[in-house]
C-alpha cells in the first residue's frame, strides 16, 4: 500500500507538471500566431492603401532630377556631336557623350516607371495575395487554438485521473490498516480463547 502511493504521488506529480507544461505551450503558440496575424493585417493595410503622399512626392521628384539629367546629357552630346562634324572633339569624346546620354535616358525611364507604380497603387494580385496571408494567419490562430485547448484538456484529464488513483491507493491502505487492526484483534481472542479452554480440560493430578 506504501510503495502503491508513493507511486500514484509521483504520477499525480508528473501530470500537474505536464498540464503546466501544456498551458505553457499554449500560450506561447497562441502568441506566435497572433502576432503572425497581425503583421499579416499591417500588411494587408500596407498594401490596400498603396504609396504615402510623401512617396508619391519623392517619386515625382526623383523624375523631374533624372529628367534634367537627361537634358543636359542630351544637350552635351548634342554640342559634342556638333564639334566632332567640326573635327574639333574626338570620337572618344562623342562616344562618352553619347552613353552618358543613353544613361540618362534609362534612369529617366525608370523614374517615370516608379513614379507611375507609386501613383497606380497595390496590383490586385498584390492586395488578393496580403488578404490569403491574413486568412492564413487566422486559420493558424485557430488552429493553434483548438490544439492547445486539447493538449490542455487531455493533461487536465491525466490529472483527474492520476488523483483518483491515489485517491482509491489511499482507500486500500486505510482498509489494508484496518485488515491489520482486525487482525491483531483476532489473534487476541485467540489468545483468550486459548486461555479459556484450558480451563475446560480436567486434569489428573498424577
Amino acid at each position: 500500500a506504501r510503495a502503491a502511493g508513493i507511486d500514484q504521488s509521483n504520477s499525480v506529480s508528473i501530470a500537474k507538471l505536464t498540464l503546466q507544461s501544456a498551458k505553457i505551450e499554449s500560450e506561447n503558440a497562441l502568441q506566435q500566431a497572433q502576432t503572425a496575424l497581425q503583421q499579416a493585417q499591417t500588411d494587408y493595410q500596407k498594401t490596400k492603401a498603396g504609396a504615402r503622399p510623401q512617396e508619391i512626392a519623392q517619386a515625382v521628384q526623383n523624375t523631374l532630377q533624372t529628367k534634367v539629367t537627361r537634358d543636359r546629357a542630351d544637350t552635351e552630346f548634342k554640342r559634342v556631336q556638333f564639334l566632332y562634324g567640326k573635327g574639333v572633339d574626338s570620337r572618344r569624346q562623342l562616344e562618352d557623350a553619347q552613353t552618358a546620354l543613353a544613361v540618362a535616358n534609362a534612369g529617366y525611364e525608370t523614374a517615370k516607371q516608379q513614379e507611375s507604380l507609386m501613383k497606380a497603387g497595390a496590383r490586385a494580385e498584390d492586395l488578393q495575395a496580403a488578404a490569403l496571408r491574413v486568412k492564413q494567419a487566422q486559420e493558424a490562430l485557430a488552429q493553434a487554438t483548438r490544439s492547445g485547448e486539447a493538449k490542455i484538456a487531455q493533461a487536465q484529464a491525466a490529472l483527474q485521473q492520476a488523483e483518483q488513483s491515489a485517491l482509491q491507493v489511499a482507500v486500500k491502505e486505510h482498509d489494508a490498516k484496518i485488515q491489520k487492526q482486525n487482525v491483531a484483534q483476532k489473534r487476541a481472542d485467540l489468545a483468550a480463547s486459548q486461555a479459556t479452554a484450558s480451563f475446560a480440560q480436567i486434569v489428573a493430578p498424577i
